[in-house]
């Protein structure tokens, strides 16, 4: 029964890290599509950027501050102050969109390395596992085998126990081949001491 209970929760244990490693696997998936994406298209098309972050709204931001640059420099030389000042803004902004670009593409590739990683430790961890559940399975197999022979060899026991008892009392009812032909009489006076032949000595 212990066995079958350690069989029984192991085997549950393996499906866990099944389903475990299944949805590490997925994420890992989903985790280095967006990573890659940083490298083949601008981050500005990524997901995480284009429903969420800041940077969607520098872009728009940047885009008003280079019309206003524009419709100034129409009227304005370079080296006024405005137009100065406006490039100023416009090139701070730029800074701050690049680093913002690293931040994004450095914590996609964080969390893809941390996916990858958690893949890596969930697949070695249900390796291992899936050995143990094949050596209690072998364990298994040859306690039942023991099992049996144990069974067989009390069975032989108990039917030879039986039959040495059936032996010994056929052989206390077996007859004899002796018969009583006469039964003995008792006599009406002791073989010894003769009493009458006693007195007749001694006379």
């Amino acid at each position: 029964i212990n066995v079958l209970l350690a069989k029984m929760t192991l085997a549950e244990k393996l499906g866990q890290l099944q389903v475990e490693l299944s949805h590490a696997q997925a994420d890992r998936i989903q985790k280095e599509a967006k990573y890659n994406l940083t490298g083949s298209s601008s981050t500005e098309s990524l997901p995480e950027v284009l429903d969420n972050g800041p940077l969607g709204q520098y872009q728009v931001k940047l885009a008003d501050l280079r019309r206003e640059l524009a419709l100034l420099t129409s009227s304005l030389t370079p080296a006024h102050p405005k137009v100065i000042r406006l490039q100023a803004q416009i090139t701070e902004l730029q800074s701050t969109i690049t680093s913002e670009r690293q931040n994004i593409v450095k914590r996609l590739r964080n969390e893809y390395q941390s996916a990858q990683e958690r893949e890596r430790l969930l697949s070695r961890n249900y390796g291992g596992q899936t050995q143990i559940v094949s050596e209690q399975a072998e364990k298994a197999i040859q306690y039942n085998l023991l099992k049996k022979d144990v069974e067989a060899n009390r069975q032989l026991y108990q039917t030879a126990l039986q039959r040495g008892k059936e032996a010994s009392i056929n052989s206390a009812l077996r007859s004899s081949n002796v018969r009583v032909v006469d039964r003995a009489r008792p006599s009406l006076f002791p073989y010894k001491p003769n009493i009458l032949v006693n007195l007749i000595v001694g006379l």
